[in-house]
């Protein structure tokens, strides 16, 4: 990737690992690596019209492939045999309570998915979308561990603190 010729932001936002594969969030997409061989598997450009689009992360639950990006949330089925093409994911933001603004992270916790948009977080029940979690804080990052959820929060302050969530949203603990 780092030799690859192209004149996109190829940083790496996030990684997620799904048995022997890799999937990179990149600047320009998605990029599947497979870590038995440690090679690219494939490169899912899927902005507008198939072109670069900023994915901040990734995921997987109940047959979907989720990407936060710069456009939004969106999804595809993982047995989609052309995740590649762009025609084949979904935007699901800015429907169903999901508001149409750049999803910053989404992952799973306890199978349903949990997207930050802006400093709010939003749950997948169905199909609809509920908010989860908000308080007065930015949030700087969410992820999911032992059926808990961390979200790091900081003020421009340089306050900080990590709400420790239950998996239907109360919150356990907060460290500061």
């Amino acid at each position: 990737l780092k030799r690859k010729t192209s004149s996109g932001d190829k940083t790496i936002n996030h990684v997620f690992a799904d048995n022997n594969r890799w999937y990179l969030s990149t600047g320009l997409g998605i990029i599947v690596l497979d870590a038995d061989k440690l090679e690219i598997k494939d490169s899912w450009l899927i902005g507008a019209n198939g072109n670069f689009v900023k994915t901040n992360a990734f995921t997987k639950s109940n047959n979907f492939f989720y990407a936060a990006t710069k456009d939004g949330l969106k999804r595809i089925s993982v047995h989609n045999a052309k995740p590649a093409d762009v025609n084949n994911w979904q935007n699901i933001s800015g429907t169903n309570g999901l508001s149409l603004f750049e999803c910053r992270c989404a992952v799973t916790l306890q199978n349903k998915i949990i997207a930050l948009v802006d400093d709010s977080l939003f749950v997948e029940n169905g199909s609809s979308w509920n908010l989860f979690f908000a308080n007065s804080w930015p949030i700087v990052s969410i992820n999911a561990s032992e059926n808990k959820l961390f979200v790091c929060e900081r003020k421009q302050t340089g306050e900080s603190q990590v709400v420790v969530l239950n998996a239907d949203g109360t919150i356990q603990k907060t460290i500061q």
